[in-house]
Order: C-alpha cells, then sequence, then structure tokens
C-alpha cells in the first residue's frame, strides 16, 4: 500500500505532524506499537505557547475538558519558599486522555491509523517499510516521531542522544490520600539535592503527580530514586504506588543533515527536541509536528532542508541553553534566586509567564538579567 506520507509514532509529534500535513495531503497514514488510548509517565504540563501552536494545528481543540492553574510554588534545596501566581495558567493534562483526542482528531481528518503496529524492515533506499503483520507501506515522505529510544534513527545511523530520566508516581485522587495532596491547586517545583534536576507535585484534578527527573547525561539513577524516595516520605505516600520511570530528552539534538535521505525528518523526541532547562518536551513535539507541514507546504522536494530551516532558530537556543544549565543548577544560583524572589512574587510571575510560558524572551536574556541583579 503507498502513502504519500507515513508517520511513525502517534504520540503528540506524530499527531500535531499528521494534522498539519492535512492540510496539504489526503493520503497519510501513522503508525503505532501502542493500542490507544494507552498510559504514558509525564507530568502533562502545557504551557501557553504549546496552546497557541496546538490550536492553530487544530482550531477545534477544547481546553474547558482540563484542569488550569496559574498558581506555582518554588522550593530551594534549602526549604525556602517562593510563591506567586502566573497571567497565563499553566494547562495541566491527563496523557492518556490527551494522546487520545490527538489521534481521534487525525482519524477525522481522513489520516488512516495503524494501532498496535510495529515495523520490522525499513528499507529508505526503496521508500519502504514493511510491518509486523507482513503489510508493505511505500511512502513518498517519512516522518519519524518514534521517540527517544527511535529504530528509524538507528536505522538511519545517525548516532544515538544523551538521555535524562525521571521517576513518577500517578496517584488516583482518593481518601487514601492526605488533605494536602488531594485539595492541590498549585504546580510545586522543589529544586532538592540533585545535579541538574528537580521534583514536581501537581494534580490534574484526575491524578496527583509525584515526580522527580534528572536533566543531564551523567544523572545517577540510584540517586534519584533516593531523592524520589524522599519525596515520597515528605508527601506520606508509598514510593512504590504506580511508580514508573522513563529517559527523556535533554537538548541532545540529533543532526539530521548526517542521513543522505531528503524525505525523511525526525521529530519530538526521536530528534531530541526538549528544553534542556526546564525539560518541557510538549511543546517542541508540537512545534515540530507543526513545522513539518509548513515544510511540506514550502517545498516537499527538499522536505528534510524546508524542514530544517524551520527548526534552525529553534535548535540554536537548544544548544545555547544546553550551554546555560550548567548554570541554572549551579546549587548556588538555585538558592540564590529563590531567597531574593520569595519576595518580589511579581517579578518572577513576569519571567514565568515571559519566558518559560510563552519564549518571548530567552533564557539567555534572563540569565544576563539575574547576572547584573546578584553581581
Amino acid at each position: 500500500m503507498h502513502y504519500d506520507i507515513v508517520i511513525v509514532g502517534g504520540g503528540p509529534a506524530g499527531t500535531s505532524a499528521g494534522l498539519s500535513l492535512s492540510k496539504f495531503s489526503n493520503s497519510i497514514c501513522i503508525i503505532d506499537k501502542s493500542s490507544f488510548p494507552r498510559p504514558k509517565l509525564c507530568a502533562g504540563i502545557i504551557t501557553q505557547k504549546t496552546i497557541q501552536i496546538l490550536t492553530s494545528i487544530l482550531p477545534e481543540f477544547e481546553l474547558s475538558s482540563y484542569y488550569q492553574t496559574n498558581k506555582i510554588s518554588l522550593f530551594s534545596q534549602h526549604n525556602i519558599k517562593c510563591d506567586f501566581f502566573v497571567k497565563y495558567p499553566l494547562t495541566l493534562v491527563d496523557r492518556e486522555q490527551f494522546d487520545y483526542e490527538l489521534l481521534s482528531a487525525c482519524k477525522k481528518n481522513g489520516i488512516h491509523i495503524f494501532e498496535q503496529t510495529s515495523f520490522w524492515e525499513f528499507v529508505p533506499e526503496q521508500n519502504k517499510l514493511i510491518l509486523s503483520n507482513g503489510e508493505e507501506l511505500s511512502y513518498n515522505i517519512l516522518v519519524a516521531a518514534d521517540g527517544i529510544f527511535s529504530p528509524i534513527r538507528k536505522m538511519l545511523g545517525t548516532g544515538d542522544i544523551q538521555k535524562g530520566f525521571c521517576l513518577q508516581n500517578t496517584l488516583n485522587i482518593s481518601s487514601q490520600l492526605n488533605t494536602t495532596l488531594t485539595s492541590l491547586d498549585k504546580v510545586c517545583f522543589d529544586f532538592a539535592n540533585l545535579p541538574f534536576g528537580y521534583n514536581w507535585v501537581l494534580s490534574n484534578q484526575k491524578s496527583v503527580i509525584v515526580g522527580t527527573g534528572v536533566l543531564a547525561k551523567a544523572s545517577t539513577y540510584k540517586q534519584t530514586l533516593a531523592e524520589h524516595s524522599k519525596l515520597c516520605v515528605q508527601l506520606g505516600i508509598s514510593s512504590s504506588t504506580n511508580l514508573k520511570g522513563a529517559f527523556l530528552p535533554i537538548g541532545d539534538v540529533v543532526n539530521q543533515a548526517l542521513h543522505p535521505y531528503n524525505n525523511i525528518v525526525l521529530i519530538g523526541d526521536a530528534a531530541g527536541y526538549a528544553n534542556p532547562i526546564t525539560g518541557e518536551g510538549i511543546y517542541y513535539s508540537i512545534l515540530s509536528g507543526y513545522y513539518v507541514g509548513k515544510a511540506y507546504q514550502n517545498d516537499k522536494v527538499h522536505f528534510r532542508d524546508s524542514f530544517l530551516s524551520l527548526m534552525l532558530p529553534v535548535i540554536s537556543t537548544m544548544k545555547d541553553n544546553v550551554h546555560l544549565s550548567h548554570y541554572f543548577y549551579s546549587e548556588k544560583l538555585v538558592n540564590n534566586l529563590i531567597f531574593q524572589l520569595k519576595n518580589c512574587p511579581e517579578y518572577i510571575s513576569n519571567i514565568c509567564d515571559d519566558v518559560f510560558s510563552l519564549e518571548q524572551r530567552s533564557y539567555r536574556d534572563f540569565f544576563n538579567e539575574l547576572t547584573d541583579l546578584f553581581r
């Protein structure tokens, strides 16, 4: 069977690419090894810039089914606390529901979905995939949105990417949880005794999410587990309840110019697209999916080159943020930042809106401003 465009992976990157491409082609399929809806380890924090891109791809996307909060708490290693409100609320999604909604939108837009389907042979020189069910798919364009351990990336020979690591408990809201957790109406970030990492505690109204993540290639998984266990003790929950672990991108971007196929691109986690300072990944998955559609519209003959030219400013910023992350995660800066700003909620609120939620200002600009303030 032939499709104009084959997308491997049905997460936010793959579905965003499908929705963006569906404006220009009616011959698209998505293949995914899972059956949807399916659980996904993720804090599920959606920023305002993500909403803006998503609604441009899917205007009928409905926010009202997801919980939003504009309350944030930061904690330092020394238990200094900073509370503030943001203008642009964080949308807290249940990834099982969110991903299924995007995949369902793809179906409504005429995209053929192969669920519980993987491939056992990839022949890029012949524009061909042979699926696990024996069916052969040929394509003009291939989009690899197949995750951090991307088989497509491996087969293209572009090399592996450095990975961070996270642990997370997803707890159903019930009487077994203490009142503090069941009534949680804010997002808490705790910069504990972790190099290049932090804890998070939030509620999406369906579940309470308790997580610990390390955004560095030299992360010690045993230390991450120990810190996560401490957090669970503090919260009065069992660290083993619905505990799952996962690897995540940390800004080590794949050099896609290394493979010879101008009709193949990698997006989302498969390409290493994530913010190395915050760990935010959903935005870059959806943004890269959106740019797939723009690249196809602009120049489908030189598809990869068109895509990479659109992503160039984003990739450049990611690489700069990798460098900056070493400074942001120094113990001195984190403690100083929260201590100095705990009495300036309006300032830190504006920073969160402009830098984190909207990216109207760069992390480089924010860092330079902090350097001047603390000098």
